[in-house]
């Protein structure tokens, strides 16, 4: 984790330095960043805090040494390179670097299925922690009320795994045992092709089976163990059905954990969450509500019925809809209002910011205690490209007022309404765009 967080840091602070830079300038500044990363290790070591300091030492070594070597062939290759190619490089590489320590430093080799989206976190460090006990090969079962059609997992009386049997080949007094198996399972690599290498099709369906390397681990003698998991999240998915099922319990499961966090759900069944949302304590929910991916909610905050966020982070003491939509890379900090019908993408509403009814804002950023009226625009697209409006503090965006990007207007100003804005607006400025009204009577 910490070096996680110290690489995101670097990549943001090189990314930020090197705008405007060429390809090879960026490399280069990006390098040494990277290089000095390597010169603090020895410091990080001698410090007295060991949650800094690498588990393994000589695995993290080989893996700082073998990631170099991969920079430097990139950067040799290169100048044969185009330039889309040099990207995918870039950022592949470093799989390449996991992928062969697997081999050369025999680490632990999980094996997991495509096909079961629902396994946690709990499930598998269970499975890591039985493992670092000295056991040579975890399976991950689960106990089915209706096993038909999975494979049975045998224990022996000292409660190790004996044998998976596949439900074709299984006996009657088999066919009775509701541990299953998830055919999830945890050993190190070269146990792992060690045992391969005798797996055989030689049965009923005349198919090669993974389960076997358990009968074959305890015909070499290895420690073999199983725990378990609850039946849905070892459930396979293979059709449309079994996908429907699959989201039923994880909606549920996301629903359950909301309520125990302390968020309000008005109407449950109604709320459908995505495999990241986050949600602060003492937020309340209201009746169909959907949150997309990469929602970050803080305390406090309530969204109205009918609403739809999507990769944005929103603060505390926030009010959201009914019928809004909130796009990706937007941010609306504490106490920002969202009404009705308004739609925001890519932007920041600053702290007490309001856009009460029906307008669109992209690609902005609106200043604290700011009001944008109803049915304001901000035209940010001219059919090409897309373009920045900032709106400063305190300022008052009349009704049905069209912002017309790129624009910049100024602290405390006011825009009127039915206005069109294309020209920057200074601080304490009052701007108007429209026709001038005539009245002519009746004779």
């Amino acid at each position: 984790m910490t070096g996680g967080v110290l690489l995101s840091f670097q990549d943001c602070l090189v990314k930020f330095s090197a705008e405007g830079t060429s390809f090879w300038q960026f490399q280069t500044l990006r390098s040494g960043c990277n290089f000095l990363l390597l010169l603090l290790v020895p410091l990080i070591l001698s410090i007295k805090l060991t949650v800094l300091k690498p588990m393994n030492l000589p695995k993290v070594a080989f893996r700082t040494v073998f990631l170099i070597l991969c920079m430097f062939c990139f950067f040799c290759a290169a100048p044969t390179l185009t330039f889309a190619q040099m990207a995918v490089g870039l950022y592949t590489y470093p799989i390449f670097v996991v992928i062969f320590a697997v081999f050369l430093l025999n680490e632990n080799l999980l094996i997991l299925y495509g096909d079961c989206p629902l396994i946690s976190e709990k499930s598998i460090k269970e499975l890591l922690k039985l493992k670092n006990t000295g056991v040579d090969l975890v399976v991950l079962g689960f106990e089915s009320q209706n096993p038909k059609g999975y494979g049975r997992m045998v224990l022996d009386s000292n409660g190790g795994l004996k044998k998976i049997v596949e439900a074709k080949d299984a006996t009657r007094e088999e066919s009775n045992v509701t541990f299953c198996n998830s055919g999830i399972m945890i050993a190190e690599r070269k146990t792992v092709y060690t045992l391969l290498k005798n797996v055989s099709n030689k049965n009923a369906a005349g198919e090669f089976y993974l389960t076997d390397l358990v009968k074959m681990a305890n015909e070499k003698n290895l420690v073999v163990r199983a725990t378990r998991c609850p039946e849905n999240e070892a459930q396979g998915i293979n059709n449309r059905l079994d996908l429907a099922k699959a989201e039923e319990y994880f909606q549920t499961s996301k629903r359950l954990e909301a309520l125990e966090k302390g968020v309000t759900l008005v109407a449950p069944d109604t709320v459908f969450f995505s495999f990241d949302t986050e949600l602060g304590i003492d937020t309340v929910v209201e009746p169909n509500v959907i949150f997309g991916p990469g929602v970050g909610l803080k305390d406090n905050v309530k969204i109205r019925s009918f609403s739809y966020l999507e990769g944005c982070l929103v603060k505390s003491k926030v009010t959201i809809g009914p019928f809004a939509r909130i796009r990706p890379e937007t941010i609306l900090d504490e106490g920002v209002k969202v009404g009705n019908f308004v739609e925001i993408k890519k932007s920041k509403l600053y702290k007490n910011a309001k856009a009460s009814h029906l307008s669109y804002i992209g690609d902005a950023s609106i200043g604290e205690d700011t009001n944008v009226g109803a049915g304001t625009i901000f035209c940010n697209y001219d059919g090409v490209s897309k373009y920045r409006i900032a709106v400063g503090k305190n300022s008052f965006i009349g009704s049905n007022a069209s912002l017309v990007a790129p624009l910049k207007i100024g602290d405390r100003a006011v825009i009127a309404a039915g206005s069109t804005i294309t020209d920057e607006v200074g601080k304490d400025t009052l701007a108007l765009g429209r026709a001038r009204q005539i009245n002519k009577y009746k004779k």
